[in-house]
């Protein structure tokens, strides 16, 4: 099977509160764990900048609907918020689908830069009976005239604009029933800590101090002065702290 059919998802709809966009707690026999919020995983639409350890940036922008419409130049995507999007197709555009084909019909997730897709990924929707219980059940159609069923696809982070080689990650996401917010994601060492606040220093130079309130969830053994440790934020105030870089890259 191709690899990158391993690498969608369908999983539009499966977010609710912010407040639980942590993944999977560490496996006691594992030592990774992916810590890629659902809310990234479960967005339609996002607007994304990225930064790294040298302090580069690069911005970008992803879609992920059905796919409507395609020419030799362009194509249209129906996300589930009820927004259609056009994208041009240049000759640098790469595409990963079955055959290498993209179909009408499919679902994709849209890559691009001012307007125009440099990544499309595909995988086709499923004909049919339910699938099996242990496979997540299947999620509404764009029209309903279409009978066929949406498969959920395990979806790594990579494929959300999430690596451990970025130290900063801006999301401005949309999510299917239309809500709008932004997340963050900082990491580096904590060089400072209180009962309000904490502060990362990140690889690239840059401090980072986040409120931390009620909602705030830090791990169970909690960080201290000198861990590393990644943060998830909302409007300068983290959400999520975990200790320690065992996460996988996705």
């Amino acid at each position: 099977m191709n690899r990158s059919w391993k690498i969608l998802s369908a999983a539009c709809g499966v977010l609710a509160a912010l407040t639980a966009a942590t993944a999977a707690s560490p496996n006691a026999n594992s030592k990774q764990t992916s810590i890629v919020p659902r809310a990234v995983l479960g967005a339609v639409h996002a607007d994304v900048t990225t930064i790294d350890a040298k302090g580069q940036a690069l911005k970008y922008t992803w879609d992920r609907g059905r796919l409507t419409a395609r020419s030799d130049t362009s194509i249209t995507i129906a996300r589930r918020d009820g927004k259609t999007v056009t994208l041009a197709l240049g000759p640098q555009t790469r595409v990963r689908a079955k055959n290498g084909k993209l179909r009408v019909g499919d679902l994709v997730v849209a890559y691009s830069r001012e307007g125009t897709a440099y990544l499309v990924l595909a995988f086709q929707t499923r004909e049919g009976p339910p699938p099996p219980k242990s496979t997540p059940p299947p999620i509404s159609t764009i029209d309903p005239a279409v009978k066929d069923r949406e498969r959920d696809v395990p979806l790594r982070g990579k494929a959300f604009g999430f690596s451990r080689r970025f130290v900063h990650i801006d999301w401005a996401l949309i999510m299917p029933d239309g809500r709008s917010f932004t997340l963050a994601y900082d990491r580096g060492e904590v060089s400072a800590k209180t009962a309000s606040s904490i502060t990362l220093k990140r690889p690239d130079g840059k401090s980072v101090a986040l409120a931390v309130g009620e909602k705030t969830r830090i791990q169970k053994d909690g960080v201290k002065v000198g861990d590393r440790a990644v943060a998830f934020s909302r409007d300068g105030t983290a959400l999520n702290v975990i200790s320690g870089e065992k996460t996988r890259d996705d």
